[in-house]
């Protein structure tokens, strides 16, 4: 067996911790999601939740980064660009 050899460099950075709106808006969307998908019959009471959504979703365009803009990772943690948050524990 052949020994990993340590080296002296800087630990990569995965980026920054979600926003504990963004850990309880994963939860609940997922929860959400899962009844929406169990439906059989249209539901009236959901366009009212689609137009709140649809809402939802212009405000944090104005809001968010551009999706285009480079994540703030590795090499690049400090500099310019969007937030990178480790998402997959929210999927």
């Amino acid at each position: 067996m052949t020994a990993i050899p340590h080296t002296d460099t800087e630990p990569w950075v995965f980026g920054v911790e979600p926003l504990p709106q963004m850990v309880r808006a994963a939860a609940q969307l997922r929860r959400v999601t899962g009844l929406l998908l169990s439906l059989e019959e249209p539901d009236p009471d959901l366009d009212g939740l689609l137009d709140a959504l649809a809402q939802a979703e212009q405000i944090l365009t104005e809001r968010a980064p551009a999706p285009e803009s480079p994540p703030r990772v590795g090499t690049a943690a400090d500099g310019d660009g969007r937030p990178y948050i480790d998402h997959s524990r929210h999927i």
